[in-house]
């Protein structure tokens, strides 16, 4: 039998704990009214809603305000070591409302994004992957090893060069049926639909 593990949540005075698996409660304290008279608050569980995007958030309060807070974020600040202050926290599983300790890690930008088009998360309107790290041209015959050069090579701006590739701009200049995306796993041949 494995035991949930509570730990106080540091940004918010202490006034708040989140366990191992994502429950989120208040700690028993005596606070002032402002007719200074003093006040039990009990502990009691939060509610913790799901946002437009999937994630699982609570609403906090600290001097007056309420600030929202992923349930995620707090639980990898309060359970997972950050040796190398990575900025972001990724759900191994791709399942954002499992916010337990041993289904986050902390990652990068960059290897966040990427995580969420190989797990299929993340698609364009057209269900395919928008996320090239090289691009094949034979109207120009040659192959590029990231978009950047390629849009050099094309002499359009970056912006451009990925909506192109994403199927948001139809230039006229460009032949998109010669062009095909190298995404990390596969070859993806870009065609008007």
């Amino acid at each position: 039998m494995q035991f949930t593990r509570w730990e106080p949540i540091a940004e918010f005075n202490g006034f708040y704990k989140i366990s191992d698996d994502g429950s989120v409660d208040s700690v028993e304290r005596i606070i002032t009214l402002p007719n200074q008279k003093k006040r039990l608050l009990k502990a009691k569980a939060l509610k913790v809603r799901r946002n437009n995007y999937g994630y699982s958030e609570v609403r906090l309060s600290k001097d007056g305000k309420t600030y929202t807070r992923f349930i995620h974020r707090l639980v990898a600040e309060a359970f997972l070591p950050n040796p190398d202050n990575l900025p972001e926290v990724n759900h191994i599983s791709g399942d954002k409302s499992d916010n337990t300790s041993a289904n986050l890690e902390w990652t990068t930008h960059a290897l966040n994004v990427q995580h969420s088009y190989d797990t299929g998360l993340n698609t364009n309107q057209k269900g395919n992957h928008t996320f090239a790290v090289g691009v094949i041209d034979n109207q120009l015959g040659k192959r590029f090893s990231n978009i950047k050069e390629w849009c050099s090579a094309r002499g359009i701006n970056y912006s451009t060069g990925r909506n192109i590739l994403s199927g948001h701009n139809k230039s006229k200049k460009i032949d998109r049926t010669l062009i095909i995306k190298l995404n990390n796993k596969h070859y993806e041949r870009i065609n008007d639909f």
